[in-house]
């Protein structure tokens, strides 16, 4: 089962680049079966990056009031993003929801699309994250690595029964 973690954001716009910088952090760390990429464009084309992939993790930015640094792990196999989360915020004409949905319609949604939304602080222009969000980054990789592995022993048993 091909996985597919996907750092999105801007790195010019403070918090909105966390899920680019958790990539460019810890990808490293995920296992032999994991790709990864860093992704900055419009949410439309992530159709065309994920194809092939079995399972896709998107990790970006959210602006839903929540407390700085909060992170939401949210399940897109089956049913819509809430917009609060991943709507219009974005300067793109896509938002991911609508992107997501999109793909789902033209049946080019993976099996499996998990989304960690991480509640940033601070959107204006300019570099680095706020105390907040990188603070959490560490524990999202915890928790990141401990699913993967918990898919991969899922994987593993599917395998053997099948054989």
């Amino acid at each position: 089962m091909k996985t597919l973690l996907i750092g999105l954001g801007n790195r010019f716009r403070h918090d909105d680049g966390a899920g680019l910088q958790f990539v460019r952090q810890f990808s490293t760390n995920m296992t032999d079966f994991v790709d990864s990429r860093l992704f900055e464009g419009d949410p439309i084309d992530l159709i065309e990056l994920w194809q092939g992939a079995d399972r896709v993790m998107l990790i970006d930015a959210t602006s839903s009031g929540a407390e700085p640094g909060t992170v939401q792990r949210l399940d897109a196999s089956e049913k819509a993003l809430p917009e609060e989360l991943f709507g219009r915020q974005s300067t793109h004409l896509f938002s991911i929801a609508d992107a997501i949905e999109l793909a789902r319609r033209l049946e080019k949604l993976p099996q499996e699309v998990i989304i960690f939304g991480i509640e940033g602080a601070n959107f204006s222009f300019g570099e680095g994250l706020s105390g907040e969000v990188q603070e959490v980054l560490a524990k999202l990789n915890q928790q990141v690595l401990d699913e993967l592995a918990q898919l991969t022993a899922s994987a593993k048993k599917e395998s053997k029964a099948s054989a």
